[in-house]
C-alpha cells in the first residue's frame, strides 16, 4: 500500500488561524518556535492539538525575522543564525517535554528553507544544529534538493516533501505568490498530491514533472485550507493511499 504524510505549519498566529481544524486531517505539524511567529502561548496550544490529535509534532524554525514573517532572508552571521535557530528548537522542546509529546522532526521556515535548498552553508550549519540537539529528529528538505545528501551525510534522517496545494514551474520551483494561479483551489490540490503519491510527478506548463516525496505539504495561511486539507486527505484516502506520519 501507497503511504505518505501530510503536513503543515501550525503555530503562527495568523488572523485565519485554522490549527485545530487542520489536525485532523494531517499527520505532521511544523510548528512557529518563534523566530517569525510564535510565542510560548501558541507553543503550548499547538503542541497540545498535536497531542490531542495523534499527530507528529516538529519545530518550525526561521530567520529572526517577525517583521517580514520569516520570508526575507537576513543579513546575520552564521554564529547568529546559528544561536537563533538554537534557540527556537529548544523552547519548542522544552514545552514538548511539558507536554509530553516528542519534537520528532525540523522542518525551516520560508527564506530560511530556501537558503537551506540552495546554500550548503546554511544546510550544513542546520544539520550542526540538530545534531547538538537530538540527532534523532528527521529534517524536512525538498524533494530531489542538495540537503538530502548533505543530511544523510551528517547521519541525518532526510524527508523530501512536495507540495499539495501550491503551483509548479517546469523548472520545479514552486510558482511565485505574485500570480493569481500560484495557489491551487481543493480539488486541484488533490489532484495534485494524488499524482505525487501514486505516480511521483506533478503537471507544469511544459508537461510532466518527475517528483518523489515522502510527506506533502499544505500551508494553513492558504484561503480555504481546511476545504483543501479535508479534500486531499479524502482523494488520498479513497486512492487506497495509507496517510501516516514519517516521524514515530
Amino acid at each position: 500500500m501507497p503511504t505518505i504524510d501530510l503536513n503543515a505549519d501550525l503555530g503562527e498566529q495568523t488572523a485565519d488561524n485554522h490549527d485545530e481544524e487542520l489536525m485532523p486531517y494531517v499527520t505532521s505539524a511544523n510548528i512557529a518556535c518563534g523566530g517569525h511567529a510564535g510565542d510560548r502561548d501558541s507553543m503550548t496550544r499547538t503542541l497540545e492539538l498535536a497531542k490531542k490529535y495523534g499527530v507528529a509534532a516538529g519545530a518550525h524554525p526561521s530567520y529572526p525575522d517577525r517583521q517580514n514573517f520569516g520570508r526575507t532572508t537576513l543579513a546575520i552571521s552564521h554564529a547568529a543564525l546559528r544561536a537563533s535557530i538554537t534557540e527556537q528548537i529548544q523552547a519548542l522542546g522544552e514545552i514538548a517535554t511539558q507536554v509530553g509529546i516528542r519534537i520528532g522532526h525540523v522542518k525551516p521556515h520560508g527564506a530560511l528553507y530556501h537558503a537551506a535548498n540552495s546554500q550548503e552553508e546554511i544546510a550544513r550549519l542546520i544539520a550542526d544544529v540538530v545534531r547538538e540537539i537530538d540527532p534523532s529528529m528527521a529534517l524536512v528538505v525538498k524533494a530531489a534538493s542538495a540537503p538530502t545528501a548533505i543530511y544523510s551525510e551528517c547521519g541525518l534522517t532526510a524527508i523530501a516533501e512536495a507540495f499539495a496545494d501550491r503551483r509548479y514551474e517546469p523548472s520545479g520551483k514552486l510558482r511565485d505568490r505574485s500570480f493569481p494561479d500560484s495557489l491551487l483551489a481543493p480539488q486541484q490540490a488533490a489532484t495534485q498530491a494524488l499524482k505525487i503519491a501514486l505516480h511521483q510527478r506533478v503537471t507544469t506548463a511544459a508537461g510532466m514533472l518527475p517528483i518523489a516525496a515522502d510527506t506533502l505539504c499544505l500551508h494553513s495561511d492558504t484561503p480555504g485550507a481546511v476545504s483543501i486539507a479535508k479534500s486531499i486527505r479524502t482523494a488520498l484516502e479513497q486512492n487506497g493511499i495509507l496517510v501516516q506520519k514519517f516521524t514515530r
